[in-house]
């Protein structure tokens, strides 16, 4: 996956929390490597934004999870069909974790390319 598909696809999977927590029955989601392209620096800008946007939605969302939220069970896809899952087991494992591993990738992505360009990572578009 490109930066940019890294960046669409924790956007999606932000969107999917929401839609996961108003409707359990939502089915999992996966990325889709190709898909953005990225040609001028707006692009850019509103990619960025709308990682933002979603970023800060799903903190309120943390803010205001209560701990009979986390202990609800929901059906949950990820680790076999049929199974379910307490709402924290998703926030933390389908949505953290996983942000976590994709955040690790663009990690090196921009490592790469301030030792290839010489440029600090703020630097960079």
């Amino acid at each position: 996956m490109s930066i940019a598909d890294l960046a669409e696809h924790l956007i999606r999977a932000d969107k999917w929390l929401f839609r996961k927590i108003a409707d359990p029955s939502t089915e999992i989601i996966a990325g889709n490597p190709g898909e953005v392209t990225i040609r001028r620096r707006e692009q850019y800008d509103a990619l960025v934004m709308r990682l933002q946007e979603t970023g800060e939605k799903r903190a309120e969302l943390f803010r205001n999870v209560t701990d009979q939220d986390l202990a609800k069970r929901i059906p949950d896809g990820h680790y076999g069909y049929g199974a379910d899952s307490t709402l924290w087991w998703i926030l933390l494992r389908a949505n953290l974790d996983h942000e976590i591993h994709h955040r690790g990738a663009l990690a090196v992505y921009l490592r790469v390319m301030k030792e290839t360009n010489g440029a600090p990572i703020e630097a960079l578009p």
